[in-house]
């Protein structure tokens, strides 16, 4: 949202550039993470698509329920890599 660049970030943010091991991990798994959930966003798409699932409106609401909840940790993980991605940068 805003730039930090150039101000002083506290000693708790680490030195600049630098990720944790941790961190380094999770930037590393961080795409197959996003892609497994694409995959099941996907998955539970083209389920309620599926006559059987049009039909049933208490299906239909359990499906869109877990679309809705896929679709916020998809965007909480972009929202990671970037934060991670950045801090690897030293941005």
């Amino acid at each position: 949202p805003f730039s930090t660049a150039g101000k002083d970030q506290g000693a708790s943010s680490g030195p600049k550039g630098r990720l944790s091991y941790k961190e380094k991990l999770e930037l590393e798994n961080m795409e197959s993470s996003i892609l497994k959930l694409e995959t099941e966003q996907k998955r539970l798409e083209e389920l309620s698509q599926l006559s059987s699932a049009s039909s049933d409106n208490k299906k239909l609401q359990e499906i869109s329920k877990e679309l809705a909840q896929v679709a916020v940790k998809i965007e909480e993980q972009y929202q990671r890599w970037s934060e991670l991605s950045a801090k690897s940068l030293g941005t």
